[in-house]
């Protein structure tokens, strides 16, 4: 802002952020950042074969195996799901990314709004890709975006913003708000 540049926040929500880490990924991540051997072993006897039951009422479900997620109200769970998005950054060399926990905001600034909103949709397709190779998906009800501007520097033209989803692309025409700083 004090550049006097236009900028574009992306508020991302994950889907079932913990539950959806792919334990082989993620243990290739760790084997990756130094997780290796008797370790990166220990970790995957600690992610495979796990079992979960539901109750409803009396009634007790039979057995079932996970095949992915990290275990949630541990303390590795989370500490698991940032090993699994820290590679993150890398979809974007233009992106700045902004991590906490399943939840991930993007910034991006430019002189002009056009430019602006053409790298936002290309660096967000790059961010798609990220997304499917780690088996991740978007909460697009959660998706915001979010244009600062000075308040003297009125905008000719109202950007679009493309997401992708596994289906089709969703156009975000109507930002939710718009930031006006003085």
């Amino acid at each position: 802002m004090n550049q006097r540049l236009l900028s574009c926040g992306v508020f991302i929500d994950l889907k079932k952020a913990f539950d959806t880490v792919d334990h082989e990924i993620l243990l290739y991540k760790l084997n990756h950042y130094g997780f290796r051997g008797f370790v990166n072993d220990w970790f995957s006897s600690y992610l495979n074969n796990r079992t979960q039951t539901a109750q409803v009422g009396q009634h007790i479900s039979d057995k079932a195996i996970i095949t992915c997620g990290v275990p949630q109200g541990s303390i590795l769970g989370p500490l698991l799901f940032l090993l699994y998005v820290n590679d993150i950054h890398k979809c974007s060399n233009k992106l700045r990314f902004y991590l906490f926990a399943d939840d991930t905001n993007i910034l991006y600034a430019d002189k002009n709004v056009k430019a602006l909103e053409i790298t936002i949709n290309i660096e967000l397709q790059k961010f798609y890709v990220w997304l499917t190779a780690n088996k991740l998906t978007l909460n697009i009800k959660k998706l915001k975006f979010l244009l600062f501007h000075p308040y003297q520097k009125q905008l000719a033209y109202q950007p679009k913003f493309a997401c992708l989803t596994m289906s089709k692309i969703n156009m975000f025409s109507d930002l939710e708000s718009k930031v006006y700083i003085k």
